[in-house]
């Protein structure tokens, strides 16, 4: 299964830890993820920028990544949210994406869809 990685809203910073985790999560903004081998290694890339804004701003409070995982959840929509527990300046919504065949469509408009 797909996914679509996005940072669904951003809060301004208390500290410099906070600072620099607002501008480096940027770089890991829309992103698709191509099965959950590709979901673990975005998630533990989130991880390691946490863990090294920390030692790069020793005097903050050390912060930690929450993931709330709602993938096997069949009330919920099967999405993903990730965000620092102390600094939250950023969340980060991950949602499986369904493709789903439309008469309407053009085939090769839907052959390219499901190819890429």
């Amino acid at each position: 299964m797909k996914y679509f990685a996005y940072i669904s809203s951003t809060y301004v910073s208390k500290n410099k830890l906070g600072e620099q985790l607002s501008e480096e999560i940027k770089k890991f903004d829309k992103a698709l993820l191509n099965g959950d081998s590709e979901l673990l290694e975005y998630v533990s890339s989130i991880e390691g920028l946490i863990e090294m804004s920390n030692e790069d701003n020793p005097r903050c409070t050390p912060d930690r990544l929450e993931v709330d995982d709602y993938r096997r959840d069949i009330m919920r929509d099967g999405s993903m949210d990730i965000y620092p527990n102390i600094n939250r300046v950023f969340y980060i919504s991950i949602y499986p994406v369904k493709l789903e065949w439309d008469s309407s469509m053009p085939d090769s408009l839907m052959e390219k869809e499901v190819e890429s």
